[in-house]
């Protein structure tokens, strides 16, 4: 394919001027990412210059190649460059005006007019509204064209806004501001020239450039980005350290002053802007205590002055208390030879202070009625343990020295020598049993161990009294509290049965029902008019209770006494 002069050298001015830009953003690419940290913002400024290098390299390739297919193809790749370039730079913008990083569903949000508008291209052959003509050496732009464009440049110019407005901020690098503004302004003048491309395409309007008339947006998107490096090179904007500074520097909840060795204010930031003090007012601090304290309060008028002139000997932090609210003062030196005079509000510290004092006082308090607690406890325990053992020397000792007796009364009586013999073997063998059975309760205050309590209970039997003992129901294994229980209202109906009715036989009935166990214990003695519960009868109370039963006494008209006690079946020891 041949071409004129004229059109020959607009496509040299295409090729080089991309070739240039895309070598460029390549530098640029690799330098920063060597160079700075690698953050979010570094990585939205390389997508930037990504896109644009794709746009570029691919202008060149269109430019090039020799059929309409292969341009076709070439324009496609070239706009995934140009749809999603306003995305990053409206990315980019926010993490360098020190915003945090968008929402997966605002990303979404801002995500769906580059991905629609490339599928619009992508799809242009089927529906021929993006382009309404495309062919090698001519193309015609459809009605799809101006809106996705104009979406488009409202990213763009949003992002630019907020670059520029990044420059302006009071505390933005203080000493190169000029420099940092001058440099942001004239990023955006390349914007115009794309702008005024386009209104030639749509409009009648001359073009006034010494060359063929073509895209110049990658060309003047590559010069904005140069323009912007030249800053960011010297100043270390793409560093996220210092814009991270910079975002504290504001939102930090501490008030911070900025000034001299002549006590001239430089900066403030908004926590002290909103005590009345302008950013960079050149004021002198001097005046402070009054702007910031009441003339009631001159104590702390004069200690913040004190603080202030003191301000290069390193003075030991103040504080101050003001309509409720306590801050805490406090002066710092700087590497450039300025001071910080830094104020935080330490109400709600001082407030946990105090609770802290009254929780203090409080769990001391508490700590002392634990200890009485504790000491009452421990005699409460040690009562406890005496009268178990009390009770237990009562219930062994009263019962074996009362069936001792009757055994050796019985002896007594006797004229055979074997059969004295046997009694005294018997008062023996029961006297050892009963001092087994009293050591066992004076070391280990337990319950004994009872395998066979029908067995234990036939062993009670005196020879001076008849143990008859019945067995009603189905025999089953009762908790060792209970044996014990049942073992000593036994124990104890033997004793007295003996010591205080003179009977001659003792009836017991134990009687196995499926949810509860009862005993009755019945005497043929003298009985008993007025019954008095005694140690030992209050003893098979209070273990009976303990165990959610209850037990009773009585004594007949005709004498007699007997003792009925009633077991739930499966309770916990109280």
């Amino acid at each position: 394919m041949t071409f004129t002069p004229a059109q020959a050298f607009g496509k040299y001015t295409i090729l080089s001027s991309n070739l240039i830009a895309s070598v460029l953003m390549l530098l640029l690419a690799f330098y920063f990412y060597y160079r700075s940290k690698k953050s979010p913002l570094l990585y939205a400024y390389l997508s930037i210059l990504g896109l644009l290098m794709l746009w570029t390299v691919s202008k060149v390739f269109k430019t090039v190649t020799p059929n309409v297919i292969s341009r076709w193809i070439f324009v496609v790749i070239q706009y995934i460059g140009v749809q999603f370039l306003g995305f990053s730079i409206l990315l980019f913008a926010i993490l360098f005006a020190g915003y945090a990083l968008p929402g997966r569903k605002l990303l979404t949000l801002l995500l769906i007019h580059p991905v629609v508008s490339f599928l619009v291209v992508l799809t242009n052959p089927l529906h021929m509204q993006f382009y309404t003509v495309f062919t090698y050496d001519r193309t015609r732009f459809g009605p799809f064209f101006l809106p996705s464009q104009i979406i488009l440049y409202l990213y763009i110019i949003v992002g630019m806004v907020l670059l520029v407005r990044r420059s302006f901020e009071p505390s933005f690098h203080r000493k190169k501001r000029i420099i940092s503004r001058l440099f942001s302004v004239l990023a955006i003048v390349p914007l115009f020239v794309n702008f005024y491309y386009i209104t030639f395409k749509f409009t009648d309007i001359p073009w006034i450039f010494p060359f063929r008339p073509f895209d110049v947006t990658p060309i003047a998107m590559a010069l904005s980005m140069t323009l912007f490096a030249i800053p960011a090179i010297k100043y270390n904007f793409l560093d996220i350290v210092p814009l991270s500074y910079q975002h504290l520097y504001h939102h930090i909840d501490a008030g911070i002053i900025q000034f001299d060795d002549k006590l001239r204010i430089l900066n403030t930031n908004r926590v002290a802007q909103k005590r009345g003090l302008p950013p960079g007012s050149q004021e002198y601090l001097s005046t402070l205590p009054e702007t910031i304290f009441p003339e009631d309060l001159a104590d702390s008028r004069q200690a913040l002055s004190t603080l202030l002139a003191q301000f290069n000997e390193a003075p030991m932090p103040l504080i101050t208390h003001f309509n409720g609210v306590y801050h805490k003062w406090r002066i710092a030196a700087l590497d450039d030879g300025t001071y910080v005079l830094l104020f935080i509000d330490i109400t709600e510290i001082i407030d946990l202070q105090h609770q802290l004092q009254t929780s203090q006082t409080t769990l001391a308090g508490i700590h002392d009625e634990l200890l009485d607690l504790t000491e009452k406890e421990k005699a409460l325990a040690m009562f406890r343990a005496r009268a178990a053992v009390s009770q237990n020397v009562h219930d062994i000792v009263g019962h074996s020295l009362t069936v001792v007796m009757g055994t050796l009364e019985l002896a007594l009586l006797e004229e055979n020598m074997a059969e004295i013999d046997e009694k005294l073997h018997q008062a023996q063998e029961l006297l050892l049993n009963s001092l087994s059975d009293l050591n066992h309760s004076m070391i280990d205050n337990s319950c004994p161990d009872i395998p066979n309590l029908i067995e234990a209970i036939t062993n009670l039997e005196a020879g001076t009294m008849t143990l008859d003992l019945n067995c009603h129901g189905n025999p089953y294994p009762l908790k060792p509290a209970e044996n014990e229980a049942v073992y000593r209202l036994c124990q104890e109906a033997v004793t007295n049965a003996i010591k205080h009715g003179n009977a001659a036989t003792l009836h017991l009935f134990l009687r196995y029902h499926p949810d509860h166990f009862e005993i009755y214990a019945i005497d043929d003695g003298c009985g008993c008019p007025a019954i008095k519960e005694s140690m030992g009868l209050s003893g098979i109370q209070k273990r009976i209770s303990r165990l959610g039963g209850h037990v009773s006494f009585g004594s007949g008209d005709d004498g007699g006494f007997h003792i009925h006690g009633r077991l739930p079946a499966g309770v916990v020891v109280k």
